[in-house]
């Protein structure tokens, strides 16, 4: 096979080797390139094979992701598979910060770095867990319950079954009471057991019915382990059209290749689940749900023990996909969504740890887990013994204009929903609230792009009875850059009301905390 290499945004050339793991940066562009002709093979980024664009060119494009994926090329002589570790941009933070950011989440609340998926550090892949859960917590799992239903294939159970069978007399070798009631009922027959008499008869010689013992492979365990798996076939084939039918035909989506790749992973599970069953003697059984006589073998027998736990777990209702005509979300949440998240829960813990003496509580945090949430109605709340109160936001909603009527929050033009707003409340005064947005950028050119955002929110947006417009609308950026920093100084932000804060996890974390206390209670 040709070498392969890998050209980095900037130019370089990255030597790409088996056994030697590669480290790319989340939202670059990386051009696969061969030395010498290329050969007919294929190239596969985790499990969506790379198409050439216009010019010929083979690009992999990491999204807003960090975590582990692979390279693979197939159809050569020489087959390649290299593990690839996607980390956070440089600039923005390093890995260990990354790491960090997502330990102090799932601390907080497990399984909110991923939805309700409980996936590893952000990854979109083999090792996260998808919406809906079946697509990447049950599909590693395919190929093990495979080999369980192998198991017990090759030793099944049976069941011994007594039958009558007609034998010839010259054959019988045992006569019980059931022989011979049938024989006093069939007076013809005695001539056959006089040997004198049985010498002049010329007819064949005729058969008894004689009770035996046979074993089958009708056995009710066998029965419920053919239900099993046909339910699970089923399963993986509804979740994969559902996973195709939900997804968007706009081929530069992340998600779009996501559900594709999955739902191909699902229908082959499904085939090789279906070819098992139909060429082993389960096809020629009935279909029978679990029963007591089924139930006592799969408590007994270690291999129908592990079918039947496995098994069990593709049909829980947990991991039946759902669609609800929203477009589905890809394995892992968004770099940027999680860092958002991570400044939500920042904001609240130097709340909570400035202020001790105040009631700290929090809710609606089940409304960051959901299938396709927002994340709205997820609040930290503070309040004391005065009964004045602090409350930090997670993306609320502003009203448009003319939706406004009966509502609180609303906006001068469309309806707006900044990342982070905080509040204050007192008896005796009107409320206060400072607009906080968390951008996962560095840079000059990027956060000049991210003010229009604070502009917005500062002139348009509206909070009855907490004094109208913010006092503030800053930007929450994971790191400082040299051309940018007079945006982060306190004098900006003093003189014009917005500004840019640093907010990343080994900073001190009271800066924040002091300044929205300081201009929220004074």
């Amino acid at each position: 096979m040709t070498n392969l290499k890998l050209r980095t945004y900037n130019g370089d050339l990255i030597p790409v080797a088996a056994g030697q793991q590669l480290s790319l940066e989340e939202t670059r562009e990386y051009e696969v390139v061969f030395d010498g002709e290329i050969e007919a093979c294929q190239v596969f980024w985790g499990n969506v094979l790379l198409e050439p664009d216009s010019m010929g060119r083979l690009s992999i494009r990491p999204g807003y992701w960090v975590g582990d994926a692979e390279l693979r090329i197939e159809g050569s002589a020489e087959p390649l598979s290299v593990p690839v570790r996607v980390q956070p941009r440089e600039e923005k933070l390093p890995d260990s910060l990354w790491v960090a950011m997502l330990q102090d989440l799932e601390t907080w609340l497990p399984g909110v770095s991923t939805g309700i998926e409980g996936g590893r550090d952000g990854q979109v892949g083999e090792t996260g867990v998808s919406v809906p859960l079946i697509a990447e917590a049950l599909i590693p799992v395919i190929a093990t319950f495979e080999r369980a239903i192998r198991a017990i294939l090759e030793f099944p159970r049976r069941l011994d079954v007594s039958v009558l069978d007609d034998v010839p007399l010259r054959m019988v070798r045992r006569v019980d009471r059931e022989t011979l009631n049938w024989v006093s009922r069939h007076p013809e027959f005695h001539a056959h057991l006089d040997p004198w008499k049985s010498l002049e008869l010329t007819e064949q010689q005729p058969t008894l019915p004689q009770r035996k013992t046979i074993d089958i492979l009708d056995h009710p365990a066998n029965r419920y382990m053919s239900w099993l798996i046909r339910r699970v076939e089923n399963v993986l084939r509804k979740t994969a059209e559902g996973l195709e039918s939900a997804s968007n035909a706009n081929p530069t989506d992340d998600n779009v290749f996501w559900c594709h790749s999955r739902a191909k992973r699902l229908r082959e599970g499904a085939d090789r689940i279906f070819r098992i069953w139909k060429t082993s003697f389960l096809s020629d059984i009935p279909n029978e749900p679990l029963s007591e006589a089924a139930l006592l073998v799969v408590l007994d027998d270690p291999a129908y023990t592990r079918v039947h736990k496995i098994g069990r777990l593709f049909i829980n209702p947990l991991f039946q996909f759902n669609n609800e005509g929203t477009k589905p979300q890809a394995s892992v949440r968004p770099s940027f969504s999680i860092y958002e998240l991570w400044c939500f829960l920042t904001i609240g813990e130097q709340l909570k740890q400035l202020l001790p003496d105040w009631n700290y509580v929090s809710s609606g945090m089940k409304n960051l887990l959901g299938y396709s949430a927002t994340g709205e109605g997820a609040i930290h709340r503070l309040t004391d013994q005065k009964c004045d109160k602090i409350e930090v936001l997670f993306n609320a909603t502003f009203s448009s204009y003319f939706s406004r009527s009966g509502k609180s929050r609303w906006s001068i033009s469309a309806e707006r929903r900044p990342d982070i707003i905080v509040s204050f409340k007192s008896e005796q005064h009107e409320g206060k609230w400072v607009s906080l947005d968390a951008k996962y950028r560095v840079g000059r050119n990027n956060l000049s792009d991210a003010f229009s955002s604070a502009h917005i929110y500062r002139d348009a947006l509206r909070y009855t009875g907490y004094g109208g417009q913010c006092l503030a609308s800053v930007l929450l950026s994971p790191s400082k850059s040299d051309d940018s920093l007079e945006w982060f100084a306190d004098e900006y932000l003093e003189t014009y009301h917005e500004g840019i804060w640093e907010l990343k996890p080994g900073l001190f974390r009271g800066e924040i905390g002091q300044w929205l206390i300081r201009l929220l209670l004074n």
